[in-house]
């Protein structure tokens, strides 16, 4: 992933193991998802409030709002924050060796 040129690396198998991470690339919260082969990258941000998410399947609710989100599509489908997005984060899945070519002052996300 990258955002204001900070790149960090997630490897899928540590995502899929936790389902979700509630992480932040350089100043900006983001949360990872994945499970099935796939994966979702958001920022973890609705207006000004910095959101904490745990995952339930297919779907995220957010710990501060107790919103219910769609990880496909980052919009809340229930809750007070029903209607909203989340903007999503470029990212892309690549080998490491290969990733790091292009970005060598990647960080790794450790577990």
């Amino acid at each position: 992933m990258i955002l204001d040129q900070k790149s960090k690396a997630y490897y899928y198998e540590d995502v899929a193991a936790a389902a979700l991470i509630n992480d932040e690339l350089g100043p900006f919260p983001i949360v990872i998802w994945a499970a099935d082969n796939t994966f979702h990258a958001y920022m973890r941000q609705a207006g000004d409030q910095i959101l904490t998410f745990r995952a339930e399947g297919r779907t995220l609710i957010d710990e501060e709002t107790g919103s219910v989100w769609d990880v496909v599509n980052g919009l809340a489908t229930d809750g007070p924050l029903q209607g909203q997005s989340l903007q999503p984060v470029p990212s892309s899945s690549a080998y490491d060796w290969a990733w790091l070519d292009f970005y060598p002052e990647t960080l790794f996300y450790e577990p």
